[in-house]
């Protein structure tokens, strides 16, 4: 009997060691994605600009190291398996009386849930039953991040349980709606506290993808071993002749990416490449060949070649730390953010404490960069640098915070802390005064203003509802800590609303959009403005905000995708009056279907001419609104809204009609179907031009264009009234006359151009070699037209009878020009010779002016130049050789520009604007702009030089500049000969005099000239405005028409 007992214990045993090591296998199982390396794969050299299949066999390159030395982390360092994931919410400050919910949904075999969601859809919806499937407990939609996470709130009295409080026993089964719904049997969950946890519940891939659909899986890589984690996106393309494949993922914490493709076929003939944020659009990766495995298309690992920099940020405050200064209340968490620029890009990596590292993947360069924290209880130095990047190599930067000197401030009231008190800082900095810079609920929390810096001033007010605000002035000896105690008591102005929001239809709420609750707050006088923007999801059923007391009105409207409710409002405004210290409910009515079966985020507007496509720009409706401009073009759903679109037609309207997409991802239109009023036919030598010509129909604002190619007529359509008709070729110059558009009629108007031509003979060495390229002119007495560039591609071109000349581009007198005289009718040849482009061996570094502010959105540079012997030039020649185009590029100090030519005395000007791409902005620059007036300079061959020169503060051109409708050039005073600005393309202006000068033509061609001396000068430190007397000037000539409450006489500059 012992023997026996000893037996069974043993091979218990046994068994229980077994299923402890399958659990352990089970348990430890990597969690990422599918990496497979393929076997076959080629070899990689580092420093190949070509990505590879597999690993390179060296080690990482001994040379990469970060500015602190420390050495290259190797590639296997890398592939850690991730760590167990948990939620995002914590259950425990859940009322009493609800739960959380939570499920990891997993694609077996590792894979992420958010690329299998079709469409650009991107939320699941998730049902949970216990018994039927009819019988649904809890029923949740969630954003598809990678990890499946799904967390949501449920009643507690929701849960079946029974009458001791346990789960029921039956069958769990959850359903997941994708595309559509797969219901699948789950494991019971686990309640603990205020937690419903389902832990992981994997799905499988088969029954997820569609008919004809593959998952295509991989690793991206840089050579340096580092995989390229977190990228924000990365778009992938396949091309086999004229098919065309694509798809598009960002990538995870392992540089792992996967997308759906539908109906693919695997074929080794597809070439494939990718394109990454860091790189130009038209310069893609080419990508190695995947392998198919069942449904899994894997790429396998894939190199890019690229710098890679580890950003490490030193000196964060602990957690015990910032509770003990915010005055033991948990504070925030804080954030931090890396910015990265150069000249043409402007990058960041942000993360949240206590994450202190984030990468950076770059082309080579240069780059400058700054480091912001943003920490309520905390304040730090902004860090500034530069650094330079290095192909294929694995840097580290360590930065280490400064504290900056700051006030802790604190909010009580006679009554002691509240939860409510808010804390508004303003600042006033040189003439602007009292701008709100910050805005916190800080409740009972402390924070940590920073102390200004003179001249500057910082001033805080305290607010609380029912009591008097209190305010004061932080100064640089202010006490380091503060607290703001409310004594008087007042009137309380705030009370809550209650909005409570009906089922979504069913396309809306598949398609997983966010909608817009646009509150409006009232005014006097009838009108109303914005008060705020409240983005509301498929699932949120109630939502409650404090608002002041006052009359609001509430709209639903669509918030990102176009679904073709008019004006974009789902329902109408719907007003609700706010009541101090009240609770209002406000009830939205049922959300009616979207008018669209298929949402867009982009809307075209076409004018068909007897069902040809032109183009247009004239007065009519556009979104309702009367007296605006319709253009033609396509445009984004923050440019656009859907409403009543018309054509003004002397006294009459055509209305425009709305078409909706045909099919998802297709542009939705606004047609206006118009008949011909003008029929242009064009004659060369007697014989019908079918091919390549221009016409353009324009006057009183309007202009309609449209382009033959490949017949001999062409359709076009303008309001009635007087317009003016132009046709250009390429080669024959332009022909114009006035014509009288009549409604009911159409006109068929001829132009005849004489069959006149050069013949262009270039030579041989054109063919192997890149020489420099030619400019052709028209001399007629006195002056000179410029007719066109001129490259070897061009062989013949039709020319009117007159005397010409090329000049060679790089050569800035008339030693190499060509003359010839072109007679009616003839044929006449001309050789042109070889020159060589000069070497692009000179370098100027100039360096920048100390108070240039940075940029939040990086620097606009403008560089003109021209030979000073071109100031004699004659009227007509072009002035700066802006197809000798050297390199500019802006580094953190200062500015390198590369190629100028040498040996040749050379007249220069150069200004950096600040840009801005704020989409609430009007204006395009921020107003602060610098600028070297213009100087003269000759370099010698291989020049490297530094050049210090003053600096002159200007101020970019406000956008009432827009309005003008001709080419100004600005002559300064006591520049070069012939130097000027254009407005065409310089943006900064200088305080100066300057002779301006512009010409317009009228309807019957006549050319009218004029000019104005003007002074610029700037009293405040707002954008450029037009001076007053050349703002007068051009509203007098009809070329500038100012905006709507502001005189013809501007505002001065």
């Amino acid at each position: 009997m012992r023997r026996n007992s000893v037996l069974v214990l043993l091979v218990l045993l046994v068994g229980l060691v077994a299923l402890g090591l399958l659990a352990t296998l089970h348990f430890n199982r990597p969690r990422g994605r599918i990496i497979t390396v393929h076997d076959d794969a080629a070899s990689h050299s580092p420093d190949d600009l070509t990505l590879s299949h597999s690993r390179p066999a060296c080690s990482p390159r001994s040379s990469a190291r970060s500015t602190a030395g420390t050495p290259a982390r190797t590639a296997g360092a890398a592939e850690k398996i991730e760590p167990p994931i948990t939620g995002r919410s914590n259950p425990d400050e859940l009322p009493e009386d609800m739960l959380l919910l939570r499920m990891i949904i997993r694609v077996r075999g590792g894979l992420g849930l958010h690329s299998l969601l079709r469409d650009d859809a991107d939320t699941f919806w998730v049902g949970v039953s216990q018994g039927t499937p009819d019988d649904i407990l809890f029923e949740e939609g969630g954003d598809a991040d990678r990890r499946g996470l799904l967390e949501f709130e449920i009643e507690r009295d929701a849960l079946p349980r029974t009458e001791s409080g346990s789960l029921h026993a039956e069958p769990w089964r959850m359903s997941l709606t994708l595309d559509r719904e797969h219901w699948m049997p789950v494991s019971p969950p686990r309640l603990t506290g205020k937690l419903l946890d389902f832990g992981v519940v994997e799905v499988d891939l088969q029954s997820l993808l569609g008919e004809g659909e593959v998952l295509a899986v991989g690793r991206l890589l840089q050579p340096g071993g580092q995989p390229l984690v977190l990228l924000e996106w990365v778009e992938f393309t396949a091309r086999k002749g004229e098919d065309y494949l694509q798809g598009d993922d960002s990538t995870d914490d392992r540089g792992g990416f996967q997308f759906i493709l539908p109906e693919y076929q695997h074929d080794e003939a597809w070439t494939w490449q990718l394109s990454v944020n860091f790189a130009p659009d038209d310069e893609p990766f080419p990508m190695p060949k995947p392998r198919l495995t069942g449904r899994i298309l894997d790429f396998g690992e894939v190199f890019v070649p690229c710098a890679a920099l580890e950003v490490t940020l030193a000196g964060l405050a602990g957690e015990d730390e910032r509770s003990r200064l915010a005055g033991g209340v948990t504070p925030p968490t804080p954030t931090w953010e890396f910015s990265y620029r150069d000249h043409d890009i402007w990058e960041s990596r942000g993360a949240a404490a206590p994450k202190n590292q984030v990468w950076v993947f770059a082309r080579v360069g240069t780059y400058f960069y700054d480091v912001n924290v943003y920490d309520e209880v905390v304040s730090y130095c902004r860090v500034e640098g530069s650094i330079t990047l290095k192909l294929n190599e694995v840097q580290r930067l360590t930065l280490s915070l400064e504290r900056a000197s700051s006030v802790h401030v604190q909010i009580t009231t006679a009554d002691g802390p509240s939860d409510d008190a808010l804390l508004v800082v303003t600042v006033d900095e040189g003439e602007e005064r009292g701008r709100t810079v910050q805005q916190m609920q800080i409740g009972r929390r402390r924070v940590s203003i920073a102390t200004p810096a003179a001249p500057a001033a910082t001033h805080i007010t305290a607010r609380v509802d029912g009591w008097a605000e209190q305010s004061l002035e932080i100064k640089a000896d202010s006490p380091r800590e503060l607290t703001l105690t409310l004594t008087e008591r007042a009137p309380k102005r705030m009370g809550t609303v209650r909005f409570r929001i009906p089922e979504w239809p069913k396309a809306l709420s598949s398609d997983g959009d966010s909608l817009l609750l646009a509150v409006n707050l009232a005014e006097p006088g009838g009108k109303s403005s914005r008060f705020s923007n409240i983005y509301i999801d498929p699932w949120q059923r109630q939502l409650e905000i404090p608002m002041d007391s006052g009359t609001y009105e509430v709209s639903v409207c669509e918030a990102y995708d176009i679904w073709g409710y008019p004006m974009r409002q789902i329902c109408p405004p719907l007003g609700y009056t706010v009541v101090a210290g009240e609770v209002v409910v406000v009830e939205l009515p049922s959300f009616a279907d979207p008018p669209w079966t298929y949402p867009t985020d982009s809307v075209q507007i076409q004018m068909r001419v007897d069902e040809r496509v032109v183009a247009y720009s004239g007065p009519g409706v556009a979104s309702g609104k009367a007296n605006a401009t319709v253009r033609t073009g396509s445009y984004q759903r923050n440019e656009v809204t859907l409403g009543r679109f018309a054509l003004t037609d002397g006294d009459q309207t055509v209305e425009m009609e709305l078409i909706a997409p045909a099919a998802r991802n297709e542009e939705a239109r606004i047609v206006a179907s118009v008949p011909a009023r003008v029929e242009v036919r064009a004659l060369r030598g007697g014989k019908a031009l079918s091919a390549n010509f221009t016409a353009t129909l324009d006057g009183a604002g309007a202009a309609c264009t449209a382009v033959v190619e490949s017949d001999s007529r062409l359709l076009l359509w303008a309001p009635v009234g007087r317009k003016r008709l132009t046709i250009s070729a390429p080669g024959m110059g332009a022909q114009s006359r006035a014509v009288e558009v009549r409604a009911g009629e159409c006109q068929v108007v001829e132009f005849s151009f004489d069959d006149t031509h050069a013949v262009f003979a270039w030579s041989e060495r054109y063919v192997a070699e890149e020489g420099c390229h030619w400019r052709l002119y028209h001399q007629d007495g006195g002056r000179v037209a410029e007719v066109e560039d001129m490259t070897p591609a061009i062989q013949r071109q039709v020319l009117r009878p007159g005397s010409y000349y090329l000049r060679p581009w790089c050569i800035f007198d008339n030693s190499a020009d060509l003359r010839f005289t072109m007679s009616e009718g003839q044929e006449t040849r001309v050789e042109v010779p070889f020159v060589a482009r000069p070497s692009p061996n000179t370098r100027v570094k100039i360096p920048l002016p100390d108070k240039l502010p940075r940029s939040p959105d990086g620097y606009e540079l403008s560089v003109h130049w021209y030979p000073a012997a071109a100031a004699s030039r004659t009227i007509g020649e072009q002035l700066v050789e802006s197809s000798y185009a050297p390199e500019v590029r802006i580094l953190s100090d200062q500015l390198v520009i590369t190629g100028l030519p040498a040996s040749v005395e050379l007249a220069f000007t150069f200004s950096i604007g600040s840009f801005n791409t704020d989409p609430n902005s009007d204006a395009s620059y921020l107003p602060l702009g610098w600028l070297v007036p213009w100087r003269t300079i000759k370099l010698a061959e291989k020049a490297d030089l530094v050049l210090n020169h003053a600096w002159v503060e200007g101020r970019t051109a406000h956008p009432h500049w827009s309005e003008v409708q001709v080419t100004l050039e600005l002559h300064p005073d006591n520049a070069p000969a012939g130097a000027f600005y254009s407005t065409d393309d310089f943006q900064v202006f200088p305080p100066q005099t300057c002779l301006t000068r512009w010409s317009w033509h009228d309807d019957d061609g006549k050319e009218t000239r004029r000019e104005l001396r003007v002074q610029f000068s700037f009293s405040e430190s707002g954008h450029a405005r037009l001076p007053r007397e050349l703002a007068q000037a051009l509203a007098d000539d009809g070329l500038y028409s100012p905006p709507e409450g502001e005189s013809s006489a501007g505002e001065g500059g």
